[in-house]
């Protein structure tokens, strides 16, 4: 989206999945505080290993899980839980009109969509990998509609952490990345995801991108479009003194010269890059911040074209209206892209009879239908409701015991 001003041909000036690790079995605070976050970037356990498979349990809680005998835990081999955690890229919306105030929280919606991010990683970071772009370059001087560039690089979270800190050093090297942005210039949507398709494409598993912007994507010179089609006269921006759409055609090249097309819809262009990088296996989540109203068709299309589309709701897409809509979505794709309810054992326990499933310091029943199940020597399910609480968001770690009779509902 825009900001205030017009394009001018000058532009004077608007979750899939990775490699093999830890999932479980890092941490376990006595405390009933949320643990912040600590620990080896790269998510190696300093816990020995020990039995078939399993870990043993390091005496200190801030450093493996507690004990056998704390919060009601039984046994004494804590098993590997492997996972490819996924890597998640979030692509930016930095152009102009992400100044303006987002309603109910007194900032600006760039910064509210920061504060979601911090959010979301608080919760999600120690599962997944994360990166993140911002578009435009605001780098490049005057150029308005500068090529969005990669501010952080895809690095595993933080681990859990029994700490007061709110958060480790992996998340404030993100936040600090997009935290000093001005928001200025305009939405170079198709370009941006085109020039970041080979560090995309380079990560295995694929990545899911979360594209989060506030309005239409634009700045392409070659998207000739009708007046019914230009973004300031839709938004009836005022330029040298008349209205947009009512006074003047403000995609006219003959009035404004050479490049004036790039204040056009960028549809076209920009479901066709999101839809190669679906067919790569890169799947793009939209969410569409408040003033992305009256692009909805645009962005269900990019949606649709990125292999996202919702089933249920108004639109394809995210569509926010306020702080609570904007982080609720973030936690929803989070939860879809980091989590799974097949859970991968690095051994056999010895005795399977002699095992239970944790979610953080509560034990999960055995029960085919709302509890988990066993589907093989290293392979546990979570059915019914187990499987919707671990998709809900909630759960800091699952944990995989071995030593006392299994909890059967």
């Amino acid at each position: 989206m825009l900001c205030s001003e017009i394009v001018r041909p000058f532009y004077s000036a608007a979750i899939w999945v990775s490699a093999t690790t830890v999932f479980g079995a890092v941490v376990g605070c006595g405390s009933d505080t949320r643990p912040p976050l600590q620990g080896a970037a790269d998510g190696s356990s300093d816990a020995g290993s020990g039995g078939t498979g399993g870990l043993d349990i390091d005496p200190d809680p801030c450093a493996a899980p507690p004990p056998p005998e704390a919060a009601g835990f039984c046994g004494n081999e804590v098993f590997q839980v492997l996972t490819e955690k996924p890597s998640v890229y979030f692509v930016l919306d930095g152009s102009g009109s992400m100044r303006e105030a987002f309603e109910g929280t007194g900032s600006s919606k760039l910064l509210s969509a920061k504060y979601a991010l911090r959010d979301l990683l608080i919760e999600i970071g120690h599962r997944i990998r994360y990166g993140a772009a911002v578009f435009p370059d605001d780098s490049a001087g005057s150029n308005a509609c500068a090529v969005g560039t990669q501010v952080f690089p895809v690095t595993e979270g933080d681990l859990p952490l029994c700490a007061e800190d709110e958060y480790g050093p992996v998340l404030g090297r993100f936040l600090d990345s997009i935290g000093f942005r001005q928001a200025e210039g305009g939405s170079p949507i198709s370009s941006t995801l085109g020039a970041l398709t080979p560090t995309l494409l380079a990560l295995r598993p694929r990545p899911a991108v979360i594209l989060i912007t506030d309005g239409a994507p634009n700045c392409n010179p070659s998207a000739r479009c009708d007046a019914d089609a230009c973004i300031p006269n839709l938004e009836r921006q005022s330029f040298d003194g008349g209205v947009c759409g009512e006074d003047l055609d403000c995609c006219d090249p003959e009035l404004l010269g050479p490049g004036a097309e790039g204040n056009c819809i960028d549809d076209n262009q920009s479901e066709r890059v999101v839809q190669e990088l679906a067919e790569l296996g890169v799947r793009t989540y939209v969410v569409g911040m408040p003033g992305s109203e009256t692009y909805a068709g645009v962005l269900d299309g990019l949606a649709t074209a990125g292999g996202t589309a919702r089933d249920s709701g108004e639109t394809s897409y995210y569509s926010v209206r306020d702080a609570a809509d904007l982080v609720g979505s973030l936690a929803s794709i989070g939860s879809e892209v980091s989590l799974d309810c097949s859970i991968n054992l690095a051994g056999a326990p010895p005795d399977p009879k002699l095992m239970n499933v944790y979610f953080d310091n509560d034990p999960v029943d055995f029960d085919a239908e709302n509890g988990w199940s066993s589907a093989g020597d290293t392979l546990i399910e979570l059915n019914g409701d187990a499987c919707n609480v671990l998709l809900s968001g909630g759960v800091t770690q699952l944990q995989v015991v071995a030593g006392c009779p299994t909890i059967i509902k």
